[in-house]
């Protein structure tokens, strides 16, 4: 059985509901016999939920919010884009598990990948704003 290397990718909103979400999804993946490493990308100004469960955390360097006073969206983007691209690159990484804000450019340009979507109810108006993009996931868990 090939061992997997997944890149989970934790933005973290106003408080820590992506970070504990996701935390709990990747303990859970933790116990499966083909997952090999899990690495977490964040924005997170304080990621110790991630790093109180021994998880690698490779950190983003903006916030969305950044977006609204001292950058572009599309910096913002470009930015993130090009740091998750290196940690792929770097990791092998074969597996993403995306909460919530996914970038586009990164599940169009790389279908080597398998991309999966994790959603609360309350955002299914995302979906419909992004339809285009959703064959791109092998599941989308909400």
């Amino acid at each position: 059985m090939i061992k997997k290397n997944i890149l989970i990718h934790a933005i973290n909103g106003i408080w820590l509901g992506h970070i504990k979400r996701t935390v709990l999804v990747a303990k859970s993946l933790n116990k499966l016999d083909w997952v090999w490493k899990i690495i977490f990308m964040s924005n997170s100004k304080d990621p110790f939920l991630i790093k109180n469960h021994w998880f690698q955390i490779e950190t983003l360097d903006y916030w969305i919010e950044d977006t609204l006073k001292d950058i572009s969206f599309d910096f913002y983007e470009s930015h993130n884009y090009k740091k998750i691209l290196s940690i792929i690159k770097k990791e092998e990484i074969q597996v993403i598990f995306h909460d919530t804000f996914f970038l586009k450019t990164l599940i169009v340009k790389h279908k080597e990948i398998s991309h999966f979507l994790i959603l609360r109810d309350s955002e299914l108006s995302y979906l419909n704003s992004n339809k285009e993009f959703l064959y791109n996931f092998r599941k989308i868990y909400i």
